[in-house]
Order: C-alpha cells, then sequence, then structure tokens
C-alpha cells in the first residue's frame, strides 16, 4: 500500500513540474475555438492565446510563432489571460458531463490549480487586477447565487461576492478597481453590483439570447448579436444606441479593449468584408440621436478549401520602439504605432490574420500557420526497428541520434491502426468498419482478411490469431494460418480481449452487464466462461508478456467508492496460476482513457492522461518519464529504446531506465525527421 499511496501522490505533484512547449508554425489538429489577448497600448506586443477542441493552447507571437502545449486531452472551450501576464484559465470540457476550469502558469507551464463543475460553463473572464476569476454556468435555482462563481485566482477558492444572482450569464467584466461588476443574461439583462457589499446596483432591459455578448470602448458600450443584427448599446445608461444588419457576424474586438471602434467581420456570399464602427461615431450617435456609419475596412477572399471561421479578434494597436529604446518602455514619442491586426481561427485548425488598416483592394487572408508535420497515428516496434503509421503513409525507422530520414514502406489508405506479423503488417482502424487488411511488405500487395458489418473496437495478436472486439457486444477470432473467423463471446458492455495461449481468452467489460465481474475467462477451444474475482465497475486496456512462462495479465479497473460517491482508477495485476488480483496504481479520478501495455519487463501507463509511468516488474521500482509538449498515446519500446506516441502525431524518445527525454521527433511533410 506505501508503493501504491507514494506513486499516487506523484501523479499530482508532477503532472506538469517534468514538461516543456515546443515552437512551430503548425496549426491546432481541430477546431479553434477561441482566442485571448488582453495586452494593450505600451505592453501589446503582437502576442496572444489561441485554443483548440484538440485540447491545446497556443501562444503566438508577433513574428508568427507558435509555442504549443497540450494542457489535456479534452475540448478547451474559452480561455482567458490574467492581467499578471502569466497566468491562462482555461475551459476544458468533454461536451457531456466533464466541465473543469485550470489555471496554468505559462512561463513554467505548471497547473496552478483546477475546479471542475457539475454544470455547463458559459462565461469565463478575469477581473481587471487579476484578482478573481468569474465564471458563468447554467447552474441556477439552487440558491441565491447559484451559477454565477467568483474564484480566488491564485487558490481556486470560491468567494461570495455577489447577494443575488443574476441568472445564467455569458458575460461579465469588472471596472479597473474591481469595486463593481457587469454580467450579461441571455434572459436580457445587464446587471451591475457593487463587489464591496455584493448589492445589485443597477439592472438595465436589453436584448435577450444575445450571442458573441462584449464590452468594448473602455467599457462604455455593449455590443451582441441575435438574428443577423448586431445590437449596441450604452452600457452606463443601458439604451439602445444601433441595430446594424449584418450577415453571419463575427465580432472581433477585445473585451475591455481601449480601441478606437468596433470591427467584425462579414460573411458576404463565399467572400467575407472586414467592417468597423467609431467609437466617437457612437458616442456623438447616442447623445444626438444620429445614425451610425459602418465603413468597410477590406475584402478577403473565400479560404482555402472552403475552410470555415470558428472564432477571430482583434488585436490592439502595437507601439514599436525605436533603436535603443526597449519594446515594453515604447510610447507615442519614443516609437511608432502599429494598426493593430485581426485573427481568425477556423474548423480545420487553422490561423489566418489580415491587416486592419483600411485597403480598397480585394485581399486574401494571410495564413499565419502551415503544415509542417504529419501526424503519426500509429507505432510498433519490431526488434530493433519501428513502424510508423500517417495518414497516407507507412514508415520504419530506427532510433539514432543522427538519423533524419525515415524509411517509407508501404502507402496506408486512411487507416488508423498497425500491427506488425513478420514482414507483414496488418491495417485496422479503431471504431471503424473498414475492412482489416493484410500488406505484404515485401510486395506491397494488401489482402483483406476481416470484412467488418459492425465497427471494430479492438484488435490484439497472439501468434497467428486475431482476437477482436466488434461492436462492444462480440468477441471474435480469426486465424492468420487458416483465413477463418470464429466467435468466442457475445455480451454486452465489452471493451477489451487478449489470448494469453493457445486456449485462454480474457475480456475486460463492465460489471453492470450480465455475469457481473469486469473481467471474464473464455476457453477458446470449449467456450466455457468464468467470471473473476477483480475489483472494479468497468475493465479495459489489457496486457500481458507472450514470452513470459508465469504470465501475468494487467489492466486497467475504474472503482467506486459508494459510501463517498467518489470513483478512481487503477492499474491491477491479475495471476491466472493463483486466481488473485492486485492493485498496482491508483489515481483518484475516473480515467476511460488510460492504458496499460507491456514491455521488456517493463509495465507503462498513462494513467492520469499526462504522462507516462514506468514499473520495473522485477524491481518494482518506478518513475515518471519527461513529457513533451503533448499528452501520451501509445507506448512502443524494445530492450535499448522506448518510444511514446503524443496525441499531436509526434514521437518522444526515452532510455528505458531514465526519465528524461532523449529527443522529441516530428516527421516533416517530406519523410524527414525534425527534433524540436
Amino acid at each position: 500500500m506505501k508503493f501504491l499511496f507514494v506513486v499516487s501522490a506523484i501523479a499530482f505533484l508532477c503532472v506538469s513540474t517534468f514538461a516543456q512547449s515546443h515552437n512551430s508554425t503548425q496549426g491546432h489538429q481541430e477546431s479553434v475555438t477561441s482566442f485571448s489577448s488582453l495586452s494593450k497600448g505600451a505592453n501589446a506586443n503582437g502576442s496572444f492565446f489561441s485554443a483548440g477542441d484538440d485540447g491545446f493552447l497556443i501562444k503566438w507571437t508577433a513574428d508568427g510563432l507558435g509555442e504549443h502545449y497540450q494542457l489535456t486531452n479534452l475540448s478547451i472551450k474559452l480561455v482567458a489571460e490574467s492581467p499578471n501576464g502569466t497566468d491562462v484559465a482555461v475551459y476544458e470540457t468533454d461536451g457531456a458531463g466533464i466541465h473543469t476550469i485550470s489555471v496554468w502558469n505559462w512561463t513554467t507551464l505548471q497547473k496552478k490549480f483546477a475546479k471542475r463543475f457539475t454544470d455547463t460553463i458559459t462565461s469565463l473572464s478575469y477581473t481587471a487586477q487579476g484578482s478573481y476569476i468569474i465564471v458563468g454556468t447554467t447552474a441556477v435555482g439552487k440558491n441565491d447565487v447559484d451559477g454565477t462563481y467568483f474564484m480566488d485566482a491564485n487558490r481556486g477558492t470560491t468567494v461570495q461576492k455577489i447577494k443575488s444572482s443574476p441568472g445564467i450569464i455569458s458575460m461579465a467584466a469588472t471596472g479597473a478597481s474591481e469595486k463593481s461588476c457587469v454580467m450579461y443574461s441571455p434572459q436580457g439583462y445587464l446587471t451591475y453590483y457593487n463587489l464591496q457589499t455584493g448589492k445589485q446596483i443597477a439592472r438595465f432591459n436589453v436584448e435577450s439570447a444575445l450571442y458573441q455578448p462584449k464590452l468594448f470602448a473602455n467599457n462604455n458600450f455593449f455590443v451582441g448579436v441575435k438574428n443577423n443584427v448586431i445590437y449596441i448599446w450604452n452600457a452606463e445608461k443601458g439604451k439602445l444606441v444601433t441595430s446594424i444588419a449584418a450577415n453571419s457576424p463575427l465580432l472581433l474586438s477585445s473585451e475591455g479593449e481601449a480601441e478606437t471602434g468596433l470591427f467584425f467581420l462579414e460573411q458576404q456570399n463565399k467572400n467575407y468584408a472586414l467592417k468597423y464602427i467609431d467609437n466617437e461615431d457612437l458616442r456623438n450617435a447616442y447623445k444626438n440621436h444620429t445614425d451610425v456609419t459602418v465603413k468597410v475596412i477590406g475584402q478577403y477572399t473565400a479560404l482555402p478549401k472552403r475552410d470555415v471561421i470558428t472564432s477571430g479578434i482583434k488585436l490592439a494597436d502595437r507601439i514599436i520602439p525605436v533603436v535603443g529604446v526597449a519594446e515594453g518602455e515604447a510610447n507615442p514619442e519614443t516609437g511608432k504605432r502599429q494598426q493593430g491586426k485581426i485573427v481568425i481561427g477556423t474548423k480545420s485548425g487553422n490561423i489566418y490574420q489580415a491587416s486592419a488598416v483600411a485597403n480598397d483592394l480585394q485581399q486574401s487572408f494571410e495564413a499565419m500557420t502551415e503544415t509542417t508535420y504529419q501526424k503519426i497515428y500509429d507505432i510498433a516496434s519490431y526488434g530493433e526497428d519501428f513502424y510508423f503509421l500517417t495518414k497516407n503513409s507507412i514508415y520504419k525507422s530506427s532510433y539514432n541520434e543522427s538519423s533524419t530520414e525515415a524509411v517509407r514502406v508501404g502507402n496506408n489508405s486512411g487507416y488508423t491502426n498497425l500491427i506488425p506479423y513478420g514482414e507483414k503488417l496488418i491495417l485496422w482502424s479503431k471504431d471503424s468498419r473498414d475492412t482489416v487488411k493484410l500488406l505484404d511488405l515485401t510486395t506491397g500487395e494488401a489482402k483483406d482478411i476481416i470484412h467488418l458489418k459492425t465497427a471494430i473496437q479492438t484488435l490484439k495478436i497472439f501468434n497467428n490469431t486475431l482476437v477482436y472486439i466488434i461492436g462492444n457486444s462480440s468477441v471474435n477470432t480469426y486465424s492468420l494460418t487458416t483465413n477463418t473467423a470464429k466467435e468466442l463471446y457475445t455480451g454486452t458492455a465489452l471493451q477489451d480481449a487478449v489470448m494469453m495461449n493457445d486456449n485462454d481468452v480474457y475480456v475486460a467489460k463492465s460489471a453492470a452487464s450480465n455475469p457481473a465481474s469486469p473481467l471474464i475467462y473464455i476457453n477458446a477451444q470449449t467456450g466455457e466462461t468464468v467470471s473473476l474475482s477483480v475489483k472494479g465497475t468497468i475493465s479495459y486496456s489489457l496486457s500481458y508478456d507472450p514470452e513470459s512462462k508465469a504470465a501475468i495479465l494487467y489492466g486497467m479497473a475504474i472503482q467506486a467508492d459508494t459510501a463517498k460517491g467518489k470513483t478512481r482508477t487503477v492499474v491491477y495485476s491479475y495471476r491466472p496460476t493463483t486466481k488473485t488480483f492486485a492493485s498496482l496504481l491508483q489515481f483518484p479520478e475516473e480515467d476511460p482513457e488510460a492504458f496499460t501495455q507491456l514491455s521488456n519487463n517493463y509495465l507503462f501507463t498513462n494513467i492520469g492522461k499526462s504522462q507516462v509511468y514506468s514499473i520495473n516488474l522485477e524491481s518494482r521500482k518506478s518513475f515518471i518519464y519527461k513529457r513533451s509538449a503533448s499528452m501520451p498515446l501509445k507506448v512502443a519500446g524494445n530492450a535499448n529504446i522506448v518510444a511514446i506516441l503524443n496525441r499531436d502525431g509526434s514521437i518522444s524518445w526515452y532510455n528505458p531506465i531514465f526519465s528524461a527525454i532523449k529527443a522529441n521527433w516530428y516527421l516533416s511533410t517530406d519523410g524527414y525527421w525534425q527534433e524540436f
């Protein structure tokens, strides 16, 4: 138990201590969801953050280079940068039951704290001086202030700052002194609070169900969009200034940005127009009841490959210092002002930019990101070599500090997984009905071996036999010598299956299905089924060493403490000869994507999501591999080297007995290894 406790503690303390980012112009691998930049005036340096559904946060500098770091394996939907210049808060979610606000020190890549919420997050912002993080959620009706939380920005504890609830909010901001706060509720209210007393001081009726709600012009104006109309209010008086028809407008000005006006992007058929409303014009319109002029800044052609814009931001004007003056000390007297630019993110993960200076010519958005490396979907070791599977190709390479080129050994038609089989490879795609293929690397011939009517979840090999699960309900085998398939077992909520010898098959499943055990034994010859005594509500990710004479089965299990209402994830061992179960590692949360993997008497697991743990099964010594910029997905290794496939498709190389990274490799689009 002491061993179990120590490793559990390390899981918390070292999540981000052993980490490093990497710099490149590569974009996000999934949709860009949010941008953040609070720098303005003399502090504006052209940098900003982008967040994506791939769980990455990228800090971009004025020269277009991005510092990449994956914070989570979930989607990041919102991001807010602290005024202290080091901390960033993000909302990470699976879109269903997981809703977490985590705060990171970007300079050290350390997580300061994380807070789990039971309801969807609707708003995320720092107060003006960075003392608190204001979190809006859909949790309303339980008590007077449910749904809106003020979190201490350093400790993550919640503080009651208001005495009545504004309802669900989608925007919140404070004044410069943090003595007052304004919130927008989609029910149709702008509500002001005195944060020193917690009392409501004003409430104005505005348009309901606005999206993209923002404050701009030093918080003097409030803007939102509904049904292709932009509504702008005087925020201090709650009076509508103007409403402007616009086709699918994307508001770009940052919240609280002391810019000269409101910038927005409007879709015009397949093209786009950047438009602008001057702050002074709005003030005159409010005071004198005059019309507002909408100026066209630029016209832009459609994005390549019909990419779709998902988010955007207007960066503040930047002051460029004269020679001999530090950029942080620049001001209009010692430098020249550079007009800020607009930045947009797309569904494909690309980021584009455009000048905010008026131009009558039709332009194209300038790409900030470019695809510089191929994503590796799967790896496998074979002797001293490793196979690498990309979208279109299969490569073979070994680790050598002087290695530069990966040898292309075959074509890939979109498969995501591979298994070595002598001089052949088995190609398949998880959660797909694509036919399983056998590729002969010597001839290039690909043979269909398993035709699927239902999606395949797992596929593993023992000698000349494949064992696989389809539809989470059927365990099957396929003989590569006789080319025959056989169904061994049918059930529900099946997770994984391994064949340990010609007779013994073990199946991981949910204990809620019949039989009520998370692990069962099946005799492949007789079909006999036996429930095994394993603790857990569900088991998954089974592994074993086929070379070991006293084979031990390893796996993951989620265990529920019903008395405390909590769950934990454990790495366990099961000895078939003695029918004994033992917990090796544990993590005090549910981690359904964790894996176990055996290689050369080492057990590897990424329990806790962020890093890979290694246990020497002889000495019982364990340590954590220093993670790369991306989170680990799979391990492959031999006696001399360990390769970890990361979620961004990169490879991290390690000596099996040391935690430090030997190298981080990315495979370029032309098949060369690039080290970061």
